[in-house]
């Protein structure tokens, strides 16, 4: 009876194998109608054959049934998993399976814990190690999905795909070579992928290669003409190039494309400001419909009121993308560490993806931080609500990694906006702006969203670059004639701007100017300056155009072949303006119209006047020339500002920076007793 019962196992399992081989054959053939019932006449009689089950079950997932198909993953799971036995071969593949169809269910928790058992199982498997990079990926766990995906192409893992996500990777580590060098990978397996295109053109664009980005864009267009992101990006690598209309019609044809673009509407605002003629009503008209209709399209918190402040520490959260090797990160790490902890508890949201030393010097000044990136807007603004923020501190505005809509939404009961962003933001939910009374004159309100909390005598300070660096002795005395330079964005230095200082340099006719930017390495950007100012006059032998440095202490350093710099106009700068100051040098800046221009063409004017140092400030073009070629003469002069602004500027109220936390604090404390 044995050998009889033994033998007709044996012909059911070959009849049991034959229907399951004809079931996968006809579900690999896309046939799920004919499959489905010879894998439930499996699982009729046998009700615990794991691979059965396991088919079936994907089978369910693929036809949008995610609650089946768990169910019957989870039973092939329990039943490889051998409890005291050895498991069964087939265990890493079903908890792969479970780990998408969890996934399919948005369970992340849950396809992250089936993919790693499944790793362990089946650890050569490098389709395991690449659903758990991608998943990393979408976590933004950059280490992690290195880890992975770089373990799924060592275990033979290709495609695409594969190769982008690792792009994607190298770029949020910075590494841009890295990254388009697998973006590059990639498009020769799927060269008719526009998206793909794109990311190449983004990873050309970071690694100062935006003439090739262009044309990686350009095919990109060719691909898929009405490509909204394409439109984005190619505004990206405009302004890289130094062409504001450009970028600014690429931003356009992007919204026009997707309306529901947000990157394009915020880019769209932010670079508005390099316009030549964008006074403050233009600026204004622009951010308050844009404010309005992203307002509109958030759904606010439930109101919360404010608290009582009698006996307790206001609750002050600072959101922020920038808090690391970035100007913000350098002006707000001394506010952070000086803040009053009796009166103030300082929180800090930092939306950066990685974070460097600057970052973890503000997140030991902080009271309480938090790791914001892999965070929705509505997840963030839950958190914030939680901790009980009572004032909410955007320092980005419609720059990079903003979270305007966090703000949106009203999480906290008083939001303000500061330092980040060169004028009003236009969201109706920010209630105060921080400014001055130079950067925004009485009367500006009419041009800002916000109420205007205006700080006496200066809204920036300035504690120093975060490196050490000596001051060098005057470039006039070793070369014998003066160099202006300007080491701002290039994108400020508009055809307005260069035709004045093509006249400054026919004024002063020995004299050099010297222009840094990491896209000097380009011919088109080179030409484009050279051509002005051979236009101008002037031979293009006195113009120099220098790259970036790799780092900051050589960065500053350079200043000490500058004797005089020259602010930009209308974008004033702001951090070249301080750095140059502390290496010695003085800056020609050309205030804006106060009826007219915008907070950003009062920067420079606030800046110098904190310094007191009116008499740099130009009230016209004319103006501006004669300053500068009056200073220039004046080599007394040169060389004592050499020696002394640095100590001027850290005795000044831009340098100082326990009573102007004081100051900012006594604001707060104001428009938090007015309520908003």
């Amino acid at each position: 009876m044995s050998v009889g019962g033994n033998l007709a196992t044996v012909v059911a399992m070959d009849e049991t194998e034959q229907i399951l081989e004809k079931a996968l054959s006809l579900h690999r053939a896309g046939k799920a109608d004919e499959a489905r019932p010879l894998y439930d006449e499996i699982l009729a009689s046998q009700p615990a054959h794991g691979q059965a089950l396991y088919l079936r079950g994907m089978l369910a997932l693929q036809e949008g049934e995610g609650e089946l198909a768990e169910s019957l993953v989870t039973r092939a799971v329990e039943g490889a998993s051998g409890g005291d036995e050895k498991p069964d071969d087939n265990l890493g593949d079903y908890l792969n399976g479970l780990g998408q169809i969890l996934y399919f269910k948005q369970d992340l928790e849950g396809a992250a814990v089936a993919w790693a058992r499944a790793y362990d199982a089946k650890p050569a498997d490098p389709g395991i190690a690449y659903n758990l990079g991608t998943l990393a990926v979408e976590r933004l766990d950059w280490a992690a999905a290195k880890q992975w995906l770089e373990r799924a192409e060592n275990a033979g893992a290709e495609g695409w795909e594969l190769l982008a996500n690792l792009a994607l990777v190298f770029m949020n580590e910075r590494d841009y070579p890295a990254a388009v060098t697998r973006y590059k990978k990639a498009l020769e397996l799927a060269p008719e992928n526009a998206e793909l295109w794109v990311s190449y053109a983004n990873a050309l664009n970071r690694s100062s290669e935006p003439e090739r980005a262009v044309q990686a864009l350009e095919r990109a267009l060719e691909l898929t003409p009405d490509f909204a992101p394409a439109y984005l990006n190619l505004a990206n690598t405009k302004m890289a190039l130094a062409d504001t209309t450009g970028a600014l019609a690429a931003l356009e044809k992007a919204i026009d494309l997707d309306p529901a673009l947000d990157d394009a509407h915020h880019k769209r605002l932010f670079f508005s400001h390099y316009q030549p003629d964008a006074d403050a009503g233009y600026l204004h008209q622009l951010h308050r419909a844009w404010g309005e209709a992203f307002s509109a399209g958030h759904k606010k918190l439930p109101p919360v009121a404010a608290q009582p402040r009698a006996g307790r520490r206001l609750k002050i959260g600072y959101v922020s993308g920038d808090l690391g090797g970035h100007s913000v990160g350098l002006f707000m790490q001394p506010l952070i560490q000086a803040h009053d902890r009796e009166r103030f508890e300082v929180a800090c949201y930092s939306d950066l993806a990685i974070p460097d030393d600057l970052t973890r010097a503000i997140e030991d000044s902080a009271d309480l931080w938090r790791e914001t990136a892999a965070l929705s807007d509505t997840e963030l603004a839950a958190i914030v609500r939680r901790d009980e923020i009572d004032i909410l501190i955007d320092l980005t505005g419609h720059t990079g990694r903003n979270r305007l809509g966090v703000f949106a939404v009203r999480p906290a009961p008083l939001q303000i906006t500061y330092l980040g962003y060169p004028g009003t933001v236009g969201l109706p939910e920010i209630d105060y702006r921080i400014a001055d009374e130079l950067s925004d004159p009485v009367g500006a309100e009419a041009c800002s969203t916000e109420k205007i909390l205006r700080l006496e005598s200066g809204f920036h300070c300035f504690a120093g670059p975060g490196v050490d660096v000596p001051l060098n002795s005057l470039p006039l005395a070793t070369n014998g004639y003066v160099t202006f330079g300007s080491f701002n964005n290039i994108a400020k230095s508009n055809d307005d701007v260069l035709a004045l200082w093509a006249k400054l340099l026919v004024q002063v006719p020995n004299a050099r100017l010297l222009l840094k930017h990491q896209n000097f390495r380009h011919e088109t950007v080179r030409r484009r300056f050279l051509d002005a100012f051979q236009s101008g006059g002037v031979d293009p032998a006195r113009i120099e155009l220098r790259g970036a440095e790799a780092e900051r202490v050589d960065h500053l350093a350079l200043y000490g072949d500058v004797d005089i710099a020259l602010d930009p106009f209308p974008y004033n700068g702001t951090t070249t303006t301080c750095e140059a100051l502390w290496m010695g040098v003085p800056v020609i800046g050309l205030a804006g119209d106060v009826l007219n221009s915008g907070h950003h063409a009062r920067i420079g004017e606030s800046l110098l006047t904190q310094m007191e140092l009116e008499d740099l400030i130009a009230t016209s073009k004319a103006d501006y020339l004669r300053i500068a070629a009056e200073l220039a003469s004046d080599g007394e002069r040169l060389r004592e500002m050499r020696k002394t602004l640095r100590a001027r500027l850290q005795a000044s109220t831009l340098g100082q920076i326990e009573p102007f936390a004081a100051k900012l604090e006594a604001a707060y404390e104001v428009a938090w007793r007015d309520g908003g």
